[in-house]
Order: C-alpha cells, then sequence, then structure tokens
C-alpha cells in the first residue's frame, strides 16, 4: 500500500532509518506535482486563449446576425412600399422620386 504524504512525514520520526528513501519518494511527489502544477497552467492559458477567440468569434457572428435583421428589415418595408405602388403610372412614381415639380 502507498502511505498518504502524511503518513510519509510521520514515518519520519518512527522509522529514521529510512530518511533517504522516504525523503526520495517524497521528493519525487513533489516534482510530480509541480509538473502536474505547470501543466494544469498551460491547459488553462490555453483554455483562456480558445475562451477569447469564442468571444470574439462569437461577437462576430452577433454583429453578421444583426446585420442580416437590419437587412431583412429594409427589404421587408421596401418591398411593402412597391407593392403599395403597383398600379401607379410611370408619372406618378417619377413624382414621388423626383418630387411634385416634375415637368414631363
Amino acid at each position: 500500500k502507498k502511505l498518504s504524504t502524511d503518513e510519509l512525514i510521520e514515518s519520519l520520526k518512527t522509522k529514521p532509518d529510512n530518511i533517504d528513501s522516504i525523503c526520495e519518494e517524497l521528493k519525487t511527489r513533489i516534482l510530480d506535482l509541480k509538473e502536474s502544477q505547470t501543466t494544469l497552467k498551460e491547459e488553462l492559458d490555453l483554455a483562456n486563449k480558445e475562451t477569447e477567440e469564442l468571444s470574439k468569434s462569437w461577437n462576430e457572428s452577433q454583429a453578421a446576425v444583426d446585420n442580416t435583421i437590419r437587412q431583412k428589415e429594409y427589404l421587408t418595408e421596401k418591398l411593402q412600399f412597391l407593392e403599395s405602388q403597383l398600379g401607379k403610372t410611370d408619372y406618378e412614381m417619377a413624382q414621388m422620386i423626383y418630387g411634385k415639380d416634375l415637368n414631363w
């Protein structure tokens, strides 16, 4: 059975003749923890970078969606206007575009 770190430290008091092997085991565990800490920091940095990229991509997508919605609204209004103008003469349409001063 592998002893816990606390048990290893406690065994230093009870079995001082094993001090070299206990210290070596503790050193190995500390190095493993440092390596794990470094790996976790790298993974966290990568996750933060990916989050920033996703946020930027999300913002760009939202801007594109907003733009598309505005275009749809504009085109819908234009279509409604054009539908309301069906049946008008070319002269009446020209008057609407150029004003009442149109002289033909």
